[in-house]
């Protein structure tokens, strides 16, 4: 079985921790849709970012629900997956504050962390409040490894939103702007080489343009022009 974390599982799920005094802050692609208020695209998992002190009381209480760990390549003990039969799936990443409540993530010599600013996002996923990763530090995680449609998706998305400028990995991705009026293609007086974002799919022809509800543009790779 796909695993698929839908939004009614991840507003379920969050707000059971936090009637079991589990604190968690919200990671990934749902944290992108809680910063944006609105669920753009379907999720595999949910990430959720937890201090190392709530991982055994996390292991505890998902383990009651029939959750167990998924076995991958990269597990650690500061990273590490557990699902259930029917596909749902949390990504956990575990943190220990210091004193300037950055997150150590990991033993201290990896010299990886979340720096205190990127913990004090707050979004919304249905009707639930939740703490997230902040945008700008969003952003910046999206960088390091392989890009993904999902990775372009995401990060598109915030820059336009908050207003932030790409990164290097995303040179190739112009500002992005809203189609005005779904029911007109506009992209004939556009240059060669946009294509429609719908925000439930990373990357569609513009030849389906009429059959969306709301649409962003920006470049695809390698047609943007020199910067």
């Amino acid at each position: 079985m796909n695993p698929s974390m839908p939004i009614q599982h991840v507003v379920q799920f969050l707000h059971d921790a936090a009637d079991a005094g589990i604190d968690l802050r919200v990671d990934g692609g749902w944290s992108v849709d809680a910063l944006l208020g609105e669920q753009t695209r379907a999720h595999a998992d949910l990430d959720v970012v937890i201090e190392q002190r709530d991982v055994s009381r996390l292991r505890d209480w998902l383990g009651a629900h029939g959750f167990r760990d998924v076995a991958r390549d990269d597990t650690s003990t500061w990273n590490f997956v557990l699902g259930e039969d029917a596909g749902h799936q949390i990504d956990v990443h575990v943190i220990t504050l210091d004193e300037a409540g950055n997150g150590l993530y990991g033993p201290p010599e990896r010299g990886v962390m979340y720096p205190a600013e990127s913990l004090t996002g707050v979004g919304r996923i249905g009707a639930l409040t939740v703490t997230c990763i902040s945008p700008e530090w969003l952003v910046r995680f999206h960088t390091g490894y392989e890009l993904q449609e999902s990775d372009l998706h995401d990060v598109g998305l915030l820059c336009r939103r908050f207003g932030i400028e790409p990164l290097d990995e995303y040179r190739h991705l112009r500002p992005f702007r809203a189609i005005g009026d779904p029911q007109r293609c506009q992209h004939d007086a556009e240059p060669l080489g946009w294509h429609c974002i719908h925000i439930s799919d990373s990357r569609t022809p513009c030849e389906s343009h009429r059959a969306h509800r709301r649409c962003y543009v920006g470049f695809s790779r390698g047609s943007s022009p020199a910067p």
